[in-house]
């Protein structure tokens, strides 16, 4: 809600005012800032963290994805790969780069590191999501439709799941599955707009 976001605004600034250059106080002030929409403030306080410790791998991956929002896709890679140089084997700094060369168009990097950190976590829902948009657009549906099928076995009732299978279904006419999806969807969340969209599709 509107009222816990300000709180924890609230609360990290009450640590920033013990110590301004706590590090954890002011990545939580930033990502209380972007939860509220408050976007040049939140930014503002990312480049303060970086600034304060450039060899910290997630405050370049946050400043990436400031440079990705503002369209400046060299500033992304130069922060995403110092992220990575960083910690080379960080699956969260491989997502990273998954996210970035699939913004730029490049489906065989975006899949390497997609792979890489889905391999490094196969329990991590957000990894497996997004192997399956890089699969999704290379062309590789079946694959992306298996990963999804193998996290829902673990996780049944997560909702981005079966929100990203109902639209593949879609896009690339499984009836079927798109009709037994939005099915179960609708079980876990009564008058789902998604749910209900794909079965007016079917």
């Amino acid at each position: 809600s509107l009222n816990d976001k300000e709180g924890a605004l609230q609360y990290a600034e009450l640590g920033l005012a013990i110590d301004p250059d706590c590090d954890s106080c002011l990545k939580r002030k930033a990502f209380a800032l972007r939860s509220l929409n408050r976007i040049a403030e939140a930014e503002a306080v990312e480049k303060n963290c970086l600034e304060l410790d450039p060899n910290d791998m997630f405050n370049h991956i946050s400043r990436g994805f400031g440079a990705a929002r503002s369209e400046d896709l060299d500033g992304m890679f130069e922060h995403f790969e110092n992220a990575l140089r960083l910690e080379p084997d960080n699956p969260t700094a491989h997502y990273a780069m998954a996210c970035g060369f699939l913004r730029e168009g490049n489906f065989a990097k975006a899949e390497e590191h997609a792979r890489n950190a889905y391999q490094s976590d196969v329990d991590d829902v957000d990894a497996a999501l997004l192997l399956a948009d890089v699969l999704v657009s290379s062309h590789q549906v079946t694959k992306a439709l298996e990963i999804l099928e193998l996290a829902l076995k673990k996780y049944p009732e997560h909702e981005g799941l079966h929100v990203k299978i109902c639209e593949i279904a879609l896009d690339t006419l499984y009836w079927n599955l798109a009709e037994s999806t939005a099915r179960h969807l609708l079980k876990l969340h009564n008058n789902h707009f998604v749910a209900i969209f794909t079965l007016m599709r079917c």
